[in-house]
Order: structure tokens, then sequence, then C-alpha cells
């Protein structure tokens, strides 16, 4: 699916609805602070969020403040408002994937309106206009084009038919019974595409089916790079205890992912195995990172692992956690090892968004790229590179 349009309303600074049209390739937002850049892309994100925790609104604290007491009183299911909703145009490999579980060809001027409330509730379903409707099945079952534009497209389904219906008869009185068998079909034809046209009829089945095809959004700011060392007993617990994680935090997460491994995973004491895997994976994210990143192609990312003590109980006992280190090896300046929070803020956004991006970016699913003030830490070439 491609992403068309953006509908956002009442929702944080966006109180009349505000539609965005899409560009083909890239759109890029434009304004001053405060304008509400980075809001419409928190409501998209969370229309369906590939990653992070915040995905969820809140109607208390997001639904317009100075409305929100006025609007309860007089609706008593605001919860249903929806803040986002977007239309999909559909690829050929989405109506062929479609057309089995709807039992009818999807035309191609079919749209995929998506949308979630303040109650979270995502809802999902395929639209079409009755012309559209009309004109695929006379193309199906080849009615000409004198019968086509005799038939009432303008009104409902059920109109359509019985025109289609009564000029059957008409030509079957004359002695034309070609032309009356085709408009008999055509009526028979049209009617497969009623659940594009009244979505209570749609199944669970075939909502699923639309629900798994409409893209995820991948949301990344520059709070989301990378921290030059974590405390990973620290951030196990965390996951644990299903804590939220911080943007940062969920980045480590991520890379960790790539190499196949979690947090818990480096924390009892046979961890060279892990220690390799990881290393593996800086190779391999470094490969990725560097293929793009010419600025200084003699850097080499290192992971490492130290088991540090952080407390002492009163009887004495030392208690250590486990921490992650991520260090650069520059080979233009003599091979000198330092840590990633020393790098310039351009090459740690660069390499981070790779890290947060790394689990998605071999994936069989869409995934649409949300970058909030991207790489404006970056030189222009290296603007120009990512």
């Amino acid at each position: 699916m491609k992403l068309k349009a953006v509908t956002v309303r009442l929702y944080r600074n966006f109180v009349d609805e505000q539609r965005i049209t899409i560009e083909p390739d890239v759109t890029c937002f434009v304004g001053k602070n405060e304008s509400g850049k980075t809001t419409i892309l928190k409501a998209l994100h969370r229309l369906k969020p590939a990653n992070g925790n915040d995905t969820e609104f809140d109607l208390t604290t997001e639904y317009p403040r100075w409305r929100l007491a006025a609007d309860r009183r007089r609706n008593s299911n605001l919860h249903h408002t929806r803040p986002i909703s977007a239309e999909f145009s559909l690829e050929d490999s989405d109506r062929a994937a479609l057309e089995d579980v709807y039992g009818a060809p999807i035309p191609a001027t079919v749209i995929c309106l998506a949308a979630r409330n303040y109650a979270n509730e995502f809802t999902v379903s395929l639209t079409a206009t009755l012309d559209a409707v009309a004109a695929e099945a006379a193309q199906a079952v080849k009615v000409i084009d004198e019968d086509f534009h005799k038939l009432n497209t303008s009104a409902s389904l059920t109109e359509l038919v019985a025109s289609a219906k009564a000029l059957a008869k008409e030509h079957r009185e004359q002695g034309e019974n070609a032309r009356a068998k085709t408009l008999t079909a055509f009526a028979s034809e049209v009617e497969k595409y009623e659940l594009l046209l009244n979505t209570d009829l749609v199944t669970n089945e075939q909502t699923k089916a639309l629900s798994a095809r409409v893209p995820s959004f991948f949301y990344f700011s520059n709070y989301d790079t990378l921290p030059g060392e974590t405390n990973l007993t620290q951030l196990a617990r965390k996951i644990n205890a299903k804590t939220e994680l911080s943007a940062r935090e969920r980045t480590v997460v991520s890379l960790l992912a790539h190499a196949g491994e979690s947090p818990k995973d480096f924390l009892d004491d046979n961890y060279d195995s892990r220690k390799a895997e990881l290393q593996s994976a800086s190779i391999d994210l470094s490969r990725r990172v560097f293929k793009y990143w010419k600025q200084n192609p003699d850097l080499a990312v290192i992971f490492d692992t130290d088991n540090r003590v952080v407390t002492q109980e009163p009887n004495g006992t030392q208690v250590a956690n486990r921490f992650l280190k991520i260090e650069l090896r520059d080979g233009r300046h003599g091979d000198v090892e330092t840590n990633f929070d020393t790098r310039s803020t351009g090459f740690q956004w660069f390499f981070s968004f790779f890290a947060a991006f790394s689990e998605y970016q071999d994936s069989d699913d869409t995934v649409i790229v949300l970058l909030d003030e991207p790489g404006t830490s970056l030189h222009g070439d290296a603007q120009h590179e990512f």
C-alpha cells in the first residue's frame, strides 16, 4: 500500500480537521517551532506503530484542553473521536491478495481507510465509488459503451442493478438477446462489489486480512540516539517489570535484537558466546552504516560488556551490574578507541538510526519511516549520504 493522505483532528494543537496530501516519494514538513510538525508524526506513528512505547492516545491529556470539558458535556462518547486517519492506495499485490478474501476484483481506484480513536481502537476498511464499481463490472462482462452509458451509476447499487435488469428486458423484447444476456450478467457481477460499498457486510476475516496489509510506522527522533554505556542489569529488570523504557533504552534493545539477544541474556556467567554474537552484530551493523557514512571510513564500531561493582550491601557483599559499552576505533588517528558519546552528534544520530531500524530493514512487512528533525546535526554531504 501507498500512503496518500493523512487527516489529524482534535489532537493537541490541531482542532479543525487538517488533511495532508502525501507525495509519492518523500514528504517533508517544514515550519516554525511549536507549529505541530512533531504532533503530526506522533499521531501517524500511533495509527499502527512498529516501534516504541508511546503508542496510545490519551483523551484527558491530548484532546484540546480548552474544549475537553465542554465537548464531554455534549458528547458522552468522546473517546470514539478519531484524532488520526489515513488514506492508502492499493498496489497490484494488495489487490491480488484481497480479491481472494473479498470474493470480487478490487478496482484500482479503491482506497483503504485506516483510523484510530481515543479508545485506541483501530479500524480499517475499503471504500469505492459506485462509478468505479460499475466500470469494473462492465469491463468484466464486456458491456458495450452504448448500454453502459444508459445505466444509473449516480444513485445506489440497488438502483444500478434495477436499471441494468430493466435495460436487459428492453433488449430481450427487441430480440437483442446477446445484449440482454450481457446486462443480466452485469447485474449479477456488480452485486459482488457490495462489500466495497457497505462496510457493515464485511466479515472479521476480511477486515483482518486488510489490516495485515496496512503499513506500520517507524518513528525516530534525536531522543532515540544510543547511549555510549548502558546498564544491562537495570534494563533487564525494567523489561521484566514491564516498566516503560526511555527512547534511548528502546534503541539499545533494538541493537541487541539485531544480535539475536536481549539484555537478560548477558546477566549469567556464561556470556562469552553471547559476547561473540554481539561482536558479530557490531561487524554487520558497521558494514551497513559505513556503506553510507563516507565522512570517515576508517572508523570501526566496537561493542563490549563490562561487569562492574555498583554498590556494596551492609554485610560487605559487592553488587555488580553488567554494562554494555559502545566504542569507536579510529584508524585515521592511530586506532585510538573512544566512547560513542564522545563522537560527533551527527555520527551518533546516523549510527543510532541504523541500530534502531535494523530489525525492520530486512523485514518483508511494509514500514513507513517517520523522521523527526532528521539529521539536522549532519554536515550537508552526510545528509546527502543518508
